[in-house]
């Protein structure tokens, strides 16, 4: 199951969250039984095992910076194309959301 994501890049990148706070959401214990804090361990095995590098990174403001100059703007879920004010930078949304 790791291994397609492995074999597609060279660094992976992966949010740090913590999912018993999830569970204490809306969905419940369902978020903790899908088992997506395996999932996260089982990529980072897999790109132990293959030499590649595997990094948490902070889940606040991931998907409302630039990937071109870092800058954040206020995230508005309505907008589906982002243009950067800094740099021109332009893409669809989901597209940010995969850099």
């Amino acid at each position: 199951m790791g291994e397609t994501p492995c074999s597609l890049a060279a660094s992976l990148f992966v949010e740090d969250i913590d999912y018993r706070v999830m569970a204490k959401g809306f969905l419940g214990k369902h978020s903790l039984d899908a088992g997506f804090g395996q999932f996260r361990e089982l990529l980072k095995w897999v790109c132990w095992k293959r030499g590649k590098f595997f990094a948490q990174v902070d889940h606040k403001g991931t998907s409302k910076q630039c990937p071109e100059c870092g800058t954040e703007w206020d995230n508005n879920l309505s907008i589906r194309w982002h243009t950067c004010d800094e740099c021109g930078y332009s893409n669809h949304i989901m597209s940010l959301q995969r850099k």
